[in-house]
C-alpha cells in the first residue's frame, strides 16, 4: 500500500484527481480542518468518502490513499476490532428489535419519522427503516417477534417495496472511536508513505497545534485532551520526501 500525504485538503484532491487519470487502485480519504470538525461539525460528505476509503482498505486490496495532515493524523477505531466495523443481519436471524435500534445509534444513523436519505433510520411497530451507507436505496427490516421475517430494498421516494434480499451489511455511519485507536497507516499495514513538501506540513503541524492550545483556553477545556494523533506518535518506516513546485499555473513538476 502507499499512502500520499499532502498539506491541505485542496491538495490532497489534487493529488487524488491526477492519480485517478492513471489508475482506479487509488482512494481519497479527507478530513476537515480542526475548528471545522470540532466547533462547527464534521462535513457529512467528506465522513462518507472517508468510510468508503476505509472499506476499501479492509477488503485487503493493495491501494494508493491520499489524504491531508489532519486526516493523517485523526484517530481511528481499533484496526484489530472488527465488530466496531460492521453488523451483518439475515433474514431469519433471532436478535431483538431494539439490539439493533442500539447498534443504529452506535454507528451514528438519524432517526427520523421517514427515510429519504443517506444516515436515516424510522421505526414503526415490528419494522425498521434504514439506509446504509454505500447502498443505492434504503432497505426494511421486518420483525416477527424477535426474527427478522424478510429484509428489502424499497423506494425512499415511493416508499414501495423493490425486491428482497437475504442478508445485509450494517456500516457505520460515523466514524467510531475506541479506547485503543489506530492510525491510518497502521490500517494501510506500514505502507509506503509519499509526504510531499514536508516543510509545509511542518509548519501547519504547528500552527494546528497553536490551534488546538487556543481552542481548549476559550473553551475551558482540559489542556491534556487528546483530538488526535501527535505526528510522532505515527509510526511510519518507510518514507519518502517529495517536494513540488509549480511550475505554470496549471501544471506540478516534481523533484
Amino acid at each position: 500500500n502507499v499512502l500520499i500525504l499532502a498539506n491541505t485538503l485542496y491538495e490532497a484532491n489534487m493529488y487524488y484527481d491526477s492519480l485517478k487519470t492513471y489508475t482506479d487502485d487509488v482512494c481519497l480519504f479527507p478530513m476537515d480542518d480542526f475548528l471545522t470538525s470540532v466547533a462547527v461539525a464534521i462535513s457529512p460528505d467528506l465522513k462518507i468518502k472517508r468510510l468508503e476509503t476505509l472499506d476499501t482498505i479492509r477488503s485487503g486490496k493493495k491501494t494508493i490513499v491520499v489524504t491531508n495532515l489532519m486526516g493523517y493524523l485523526r484517530y481511528l477505531p481499533n484496526k484489530g476490532n472488527v465488530s466496531n466495523l460492521e453488523y451483518v443481519i439475515k433474514k431469519n436471524d433471532t436478535i431483538k428489535r431494539q439490539d439493533i435500534l442500539e447498534i443504529l445509534d452506535r454507528y451514528g444513523y438519524i432517526k427520523e419519522s421517514i427515510v429519504t436519505t443517506t444516515g436515516e433510520y424510522a421505526v414503526r411497530g415490528f419494522i425498521i427503516d434504514l439506509f446504509i451507507i454505500d447502498e443505492e436505496h434504503p432497505i426494511r427490516i421486518e420483525f416477527f417477534g424477535d426474527e427478522i421475517d424478510s429484509i428489502r430494498y424499497f423506494d425512499e421516494s415511493t416508499q414501495l417495496s423493490i425486491n428482497e434480499i437475504d442478508s445485509i451489511k450494517i456500516r457505520p455511519y460515523n466514524e467510531i472511536i475506541s479506547e485503543d485507536n489506530s492510525s491510518l497507516v497502521d490500517y494501510l499495514d506500514d505502507p509506503i508513505v509519499v509526504m510531499v513538501n514536508k516543510g509545509q506540513i511542518d509548519v501547519s503541524y504547528n500552527k494546528l497545534l497553536e490551534d488546538i492550545t487556543e481552542y481548549k483556553a476559550n473553551e475551558g477545556i482540559d489542556k491534556d485532551k487528546k483530538y488526535m494523533f501527535e505526528f510522532d506518535d505515527i509510526r511510519a518506516h518507510n518514507v519518502i520526501y517529495l517536494n513540488s513546485i509549480n511550475d505554470d499555473k496549471d501544471g506540478i513538476n516534481y523533484k
